[in-house]
């Protein structure tokens, strides 16, 4: 079972996607579990729903600090960069 992790207008988001000039954002949500993190329901500053560019590099900063980075999925979910390397490596291996 993952744990949510909402983020919320109070904490300065910004979303920088690829080496573009972040954006503010109102709301997100990142769900994490034991296999992987996921930051989906990305929202706008004006209320509408952020579209990422698949295979795009997402920063999510709230204020100054980095809390997560990660690649665009099909399904508009960013999957962590930890995670998204191990499912690339043809070496992994699941135990």
């Amino acid at each position: 079972m993952g744990v949510n992790m909402e983020i919320s207008p109070e904490s300065h988001p910004k979303i920088q996607v690829d080496d573009q000039e972040p954006f503010t954002i109102a709301h997100a949500v990142i769900e994490r579990d034991v296999l992987q993190s996921r930051l989906r329901r990305v929202i706008g500053a004006g209320g509408e729903a952020v579209v990422l560019p698949v295979g795009a590099r997402v920063t999510l900063y709230q204020g100054p600090a980095v809390v997560f980075v990660g690649r665009v999925e099909e399904d508009q979910s960013v999957i962590d960069l930890a995670s998204a390397e191990a499912d690339d490596r043809e070496d992994f291996e699941d135990i």
